[in-house]
């Protein structure tokens, strides 16, 4: 009833069609029973249509970060209490990089069910794969993510920079090719790509060593512990 009212007045609404943030940074099954809810709403006639604005909002690096990785590790999600709330200053006060927001184009509900002539049991499932599918088709590509999938996919036993700079910008013309979204900061990659390791570096995920005798190129590694830090970020 609270939304049929939020609906007559014209009020927007913003809700998470996955129910919640992804645990593994992979999209997950959408959740329909917030939808069903505008559904039912709309067929009642609160509105005359709905216009559905799909939109990705990705992260640099998470606040959750170490509970997301208890959690794929297999550890139970923990409840929420004053405790947390409270402790969670201290990470106000570090750098966690960039968010990245895209909109697909909004849809009319009404055009939808006209072009689809899907049945009204069906709908529900329908609509909730399609934004899904509209979300993840404007989720870009970002210098944390390809860095990831370059150490795990190529070099998970460690890597001197200029074999790292080489697989990221194939890996880059590959989802050029491919018309894959990509953010801006990657039409400069030897720039991103830097900055992206050194980042790593500074949140101690990635390690170096370098030569003796300070001639040789310094290799960078990274301990079998973090890799699953990288999984995370290499799935967004």
């Amino acid at each position: 009833r609270y939304i049929k009212v939020l609906l007559e007045e014209g009020h927007p609404i913003e809700f998470f069609i996955e129910g919640g943030r992804s645990r593994n940074g992979k999209l997950v099954l959408p959740k329909t029973g917030f939808l069903s809810i505008l559904l039912q709403a709309h067929a009642e006639g609160a509105c005359k249509d709905l216009i559905f604005v799909p939109a990705s909002i990705a992260y640099d690096r998470i606040v959750e970060e170490k509970a997301y990785i208890k959690e794929m590790e297999g550890g139970k999600k923990e409840q929420e209490s004053l405790k947390q709330i409270i402790g969670a200053r201290k990470f106000l006060k570090k750098r966690y990089g960039k968010i990245y927001l895209r909109f697909n184009e909004p849809f009319s509900l009404n055009e939808y069910l006209e072009k689809t002539k899907v049945s009204p049991r069906l709908v529900e499932r329908k609509l909730a794969f399609h934004l899904v599918e509209s979300i993840n088709s404007v989720t870009p590509v970002t210098p944390l993510s390809l860095i990831a999938t370059a150490i795990l996919g190529y070099h998970r036993r460690g890597f001197l920079y200029e074999e790292l700079a080489d697989t990221s910008n194939t890996l880059l013309r590959l989802l050029r090719k491919h018309g894959a979204p990509i953010v801006n900061s990657l039409d400069d990659l030897p720039s991103a790509a830097q900055e992206t390791l050194t980042l790593l570096i500074n949140w101690k995920v990635v390690d170096s060593l370098q030569g003796e005798d300070g001639n040789e190129e310094t290799f960078y590694f990274v301990e079998d512990d973090k890799k699953i830090e990288l999984e995370y970020y290499k799935n967004c």
